[in-house]
């Protein structure tokens, strides 16, 4: 598979994040959580999310295409994330960074 092949199909990139990432978002403020990784961001809808509710955010996917979509909309919205391209086998990050 084509992971940018992806994005040719708008039904993913979403702009509304998921009912679960809500209530996940929810209990991350609850338990006073800061740095977040979106592990497979896709076209941005989670981390951007994330970020706008101020959270420290980092976010990794195989695919530039949706790295390129992610990063025009971060732009847009003036947040900024540590984006890294991998394959979500292998996380880039130290042990216990993430909240």
């Amino acid at each position: 598979m084509n992971w940018n092949d992806l994005y040719n199909d708008s039904k993913f990139c979403l702009k509304e994040p998921a009912e679960e990432v809500v209530k996940i978002a929810q209990l991350l403020q609850v338990r006073k959580a800061r740095r977040v990784l979106d592990l497979g961001f896709g076209a941005g809808r989670h981390v951007i999310y994330l970020a706008n509710l101020g959270f420290e955010m980092y976010r990794t996917d195989i695919s530039q295409k949706g790295e390129m979509i992610t990063r025009k909309w971060f732009e847009e919205e003036k947040l900024q994330a540590e984006l890294v391209i991998s394959d979500m086998t292998v996380v880039p990050y130290m042990d216990n960074l993430f909240d």
